[in-house]
């Protein structure tokens, strides 16, 4: 029988926090009960301060992923779990509730695969190799959606429609080099050295971004809003959308997450979804990145706080999404979290982890 120990609810939170969030800014904390049976996770706002982190719906997919992590861990530990979303109706920052008991049995060997998973996932921003999406890995990517109400998931790789929906969401990475406050967010994520990254074990290394060597030279000039404006007159927005499209076009094939549920709790479940999709396209040897910030500039749209951006713009990422609810199939619901995936070179680097922010309570 597995008992629980301080050590072995630490060792999953270890596991939970390995859980992608936007630019890597890690918005969790967690409460344990002093007799270690019951785990409280709290969004931590101030860490995601991103224009694209709409009313934290960025935050609550990265709580989602760390929901998977947990449930896959506690498998892996031979730990029995109950999850509560929400369980606290006045303050929106209590995500999750997770009792803790013991079990009979000390693992469940099938879920040692996706454990693994956890902590060999990454986002792989290089290009990728075509080649055939097969039945049986569309089919295993599919089954994320199994358990989770309220959530769908779509994948598209017919080659046509797939390069016209790579068109649609070249457009994320162009609207990063457009908006003064997206870009300002992203570089003040990015971490320059690995000294940089040892001490703050948060953000994004260089060597996760994909760069070729070209880009490695002028990107330390990117970081300037004042160069970036004058070198859009001449095009770099758009050569950077003309990259993020020939990267789309790469992949086996491009996912869309979506949600019938409202607001935080569709975001919550999508994250799930998600980080199922991504531990088994990393079980499987795939190379995975999402494609997240141009849905959230949607749900900006749909309550008109798209500012920052003039009309052109917002004409742009209005017929994104027109477009991408075509090709996805979507219907009426909410578009959470985009993806693609494929075969790739890995990354030069991964991002770090923080400590887990943990608080015993006193009995």
């Amino acid at each position: 029988m597995t008992s629980l120990t301080k050590e072995l609810v630490e060792n999953i939170l270890l596991a939970a926090v390995k859980a992608p969030s936007g630019d890597n800014v890690q918005p969790f904390r967690f409460d344990v009960s002093a007799d270690l049976r019951c785990v409280d996770v709290y969004n931590v706002p101030e860490r995601d301060l991103s224009y694209f982190n709409y009313q934290q719906y960025a935050s609550f997919v990265a709580h989602g992923a760390l929901i998977e992590n947990v449930m896959v861990a506690a498998r892996f530990h031979g730990v029995r779990v109950e999850l509560e979303m929400f369980p606290t109706a006045d303050n929106e920052e209590h995500v999750a509730r997770f009792s803790l008991s013991e079990s009979e049995s000390e693992s469940e060997p099938e879920a040692k695969p996706l454990y693994d998973a956890i902590f060999t996932r990454c986002t792989n921003r290089n290009m990728y190799h075509k080649g055939a999406f097969t039945a049986e890995q569309k089919s295993a990517l599919m089954r994320a959606v199994e358990g989770i109400d309220g959530v769908e998931l779509s994948l598209v790789d017919d080659v046509k429609q797939k390069n016209s929906l790579a068109q649609q969401l070249a457009v994320n990475d162009r609207m990063v080099f457009e908006h003064p406050e997206i870009h300002a967010f992203l570089f003040k994520q990015v971490r320059w050295s690995a000294q940089e990254v040892q001490d703050k074990k948060d953000g994004m290394p260089t060597g996760t971004l994909g760069l070729n060597p070209v880009e490695k030279i002028l990107f330390p000039l990117m970081r300037y809003w004042s160069f970036v404006k004058v070198a859009n007159v001449f095009g770099l927005s758009r050569v950077i959308g003309i990259k993020g499209w020939l990267g789309c076009r790469s992949a086996m094939a491009l996912g869309m997450v979506t949600t019938s549920l409202p607001g935080r709790s569709g975001f919550l479940a999508s994250g799930r979804v998600l980080q199922r999709v991504w531990l088994e396209a990393t079980r499987q040897g795939m190379a995975f990145q999402p494609v997240t910030g141009i849905t959230f500039l949607m749900q900006r749209i749909k309550m008109n706080e798209l500012d920052g951006f003039n009309a052109g713009q917002s004409q742009l990422i209005a017929r994104t999404e027109s477009a991408m609810r075509h090709y996805f199939n979507t219907g009426d619901n909410t578009m959470a979290v985009g993806f693609r995936v494929g075969y790739s070179q890995p990354p030069e680097a991964k991002t770090e982890r923080m400590i887990p922010t943990i608080t015993y309570k006193k009995s």
